[in-house]
């Protein structure tokens, strides 16, 4: 089953409202079958860990929210490891330390640009050669055609994509791989 049909029975906004999917098959396809650990940063209704944990059939999904009944509604899984973390506070962030090596870190949570900024510079030391890095509608409240915010970014050497199938100004994702 191909990554989209398995967002759209989860019915994950990265198939319904954003057009990620095709990007995130284009990178993630060669490890579907691999066991590794991922984060996702902002987990809402889980829809996107139920997708990450069926086209990833040996991998552990691991899921940060600043909201405790966000994490406290998900479904139990023996491969779902979720915790309460603020990205926009350094000392939330420096609780959580992963013990572990992320393949790829996904980040949908606050879509506020000094977030994403903060948790890809604490996560990007901890990310092994080769691990990929996500962030997701960096064009939300206005910020796509903020030259600074698009300059930081690609200062790490990645690809951004400004997909707009659906007439979203937000459907802007940004990829680098770790060298």
């Amino acid at each position: 089953m191909s990554l989209l049909e398995i967002a759209m029975r989860h019915g994950t906004d990265k198939a319904t409202v954003h057009s990620y999917i095709d990007v995130y098959e284009q990178y993630l396809s060669a490890f579907r079958n691999e066991t590794f650990e991922m984060l996702e940063i902002g987990i809402a209704c889980g829809a996107s860990l139920r997708m990450w944990l069926e086209y990833f059939p040996y991998a552990t999904v691991r899921g940060i929210d600043n909201s405790a009944s966000a994490i406290t509604s998900q479904c139990s899984h023996s491969r779902l490891k979720l915790l309460q973390v603020d990205q926009s506070d350094r000392s939330s962030l420096n609780c959580w330390i992963p013990n572990c090596s992320l393949r790829f870190v996904v980040d949908d949570g606050s879509h506020r640009p000094e977030d994403q900024i903060l948790s890809l510079c604490w996560l990007w030391p901890k990310l092994a050669p080769g691990s990929l890095y996500f962030i997701e509608d960096i064009g939300a409240n206005g910020y796509s055609k903020e030259p600074n915010l698009l300059s930081y970014f690609g200062a790490f050497g990645g690809k951004i994509y400004s997909i707009c199938k659906h007439g979203r100004k937000d459907d802007v994702l940004f990829v680098v791989r770790k060298p």
